[in-house]
């Protein structure tokens, strides 16, 4: 939490102009003093003061002490805490407390409550080496004050403290906001540039106005180059028309999910996942999460190719895969599926797929048509939580299929574990209510 002071919370400038033009109408010294110490405004001060008293090292000692007496008990301010100083002026200090923080204090003073005994402050002259005629026409200045005077200027200050104190809050809770919101777009960065999966946000009109460093990675640009571009200069399966009519689709309905092919920096090819939401803060843009699924295509086309490559596949592949009949036995399982639930092959395997599944995200009517789908022969895609074998559940983002395989029909699954986009997605949305605030 960032430390302030009371500069940080009003116009100094403005309060020194004001209390010079208070003193105009009204003599009164006045001053704000930190908590530091440090003079931030200082008006009509005493030449008493200023030119003899502080600057003679005995007699600023006395000084000091006055200031220390104040200090100490600000706590009994009603509304200020008066002192006669030794050198016997009275000094009254009034606390500037905004929201329960005390953050400096409303100093007024340098006077006199009754007419000065001038022999006094000629022995005074005497015991500091002050030139004494000098010193005397320093004490005439001083202005002389009657209680019921001290009295009312003390409650006009106390007025002017609660204006101070308004504007600081007022300022402060400003300063608190904007403290939020960075923070808030320093973890929405942060998110964007360690997240796993490629992301985009991109502008109704297909321009890019935001990447993150895995997607630098995937396509071969750098970030700059990536910002001066469109959606049209990477795509490479759909046209300029298809790419329109997409975004006004996504605009409509708030999300898509689907599969293309974009084109690196070299040229070369690469198959990616698309997630895109549409969020209508700051005119419309498009949040994408973008997965490059080319080790998937190079499966699946090899599971068309030849059952031995498949196998290889099946067992090396960085996404969880199992082939399930269409009874729901499981029939095969690889190694990442297994490790992502917490479990070997051998004890998945044993197990019942439905014993994995967490029913709240998707009703039994939804999987149902999944499975309908699917055995129509369409590839479909599908999110969906399962348990872990330590008792937590996590997101899953579902590939499934049916495939032949030795003359029999299977089910092949390729799970993709989704936490981190997941995260990333309730951050951005965080951000984005953060920001239209």
């Amino acid at each position: 939490m960032m430390t302030l002071k009371i500069q940080d919370l009003i116009d100094i400038e403005q309060f020194q102009l004001l209390q010079d033009r208070l003193n105009e109408i009204y003599s009164f010294p006045s001053a704000i003093i930190d908590n530091d110490g440090k003079v931030l405004t200082a008006t009509a001060w005493q030449d008493i003061c200023t030119k003899f008293h502080r600057q003679n090292s005995e007699s600023e000692k006395e000084c000091i002490k006055s200031d220390q007496y104040i200090a100490d008990h600000l706590h009994e301010a009603n509304p200020a805490v008066s002192y006669r100083c030794p050198h016997g002026l009275v000094d009254n200090a009034t606390p500037i407390i905004i929201e329960g923080v005390h953050y400096g204090n409303y100093f007024t003073g340098q006077f006199f409550l009754e007419p000065p005994d001038l022999n006094f402050f000629r022995a005074q002259a005497k015991k500091y080496g002050f030139d004494e005629d000098a010193y005397i026409e320093a004490v005439k200045k001083v202005p002389i004050w009657t209680q019921e005077q001290l009295d009312s200027y003390l409650f006009f200050i106390k007025g002017l403290i609660e204006v101070i104190a308004g504007i600081g809050l007022k300022n402060l809770k400003e300063i608190e906001t904007r403290q939020k919101m960075r923070e808030s777009e320093e973890r929405h960065r942060s998110i964007l540039q360690t997240a796993m999966d490629g992301i985009w946000i991109v502008d109704l009109q297909g321009r890019l106005l935001e990447v993150n460093d895995a997607y630098c990675r995937m396509s071969g640009y750098s970030s700059q180059e990536l910002l001066g571009m469109r959606i049209s200069d990477l795509e490479a399966t759909e046209t300029g028309d298809s790419t329109a009519a997409r975004i006004q689709k996504i605009r409509v309905q708030g999300d898509d999910r689907f599969e293309s092919r974009h084109r690196r920096k070299d040229g070369s090819l690469f198959d990616v996942e698309v997630s895109v939401q549409y969020r209508a803060t700051d005119s419309g843009q498009f949040v994408a999460f973008l997965r490059d699924i080319s080790d998937r295509k190079q499966a699946e086309e090899a599971l068309r190719e030849s059952e031995q490559h498949y196998r290889d596949l099946f067992a090396k592949a960085n996404e969880g895969l199992f082939v399930m009949t269409p009874d729901g036995q499981l029939s095969d399982v690889n190694q990442a599926f297994a490790e992502m639930h917490g479990y070997t092959v051998d004890e998945i395997k044993r197990m019942d797929i439905r014993e994995l599944d967490v029913l709240k995200d998707r009703s039994l009517e939804d999987r149902a048509e999944v499975v309908r789908r699917i055995q129509a022969g369409a590839v479909v895609r599908f999110e969906v939580e399962h348990y872990h074998k330590d008792g937590h559940t996590f997101p899953l983002s579902v590939t499934s299929s049916m495939i032949h395989l030795g003359g029999q029909m299977y089910y092949l699954a390729f799970h993709q574990d989704i936490t981190e986009r997941r995260r990333a997605e309730e951050a951005l949305r965080h951000a984005a209510y953060e920001w239209s605030l």
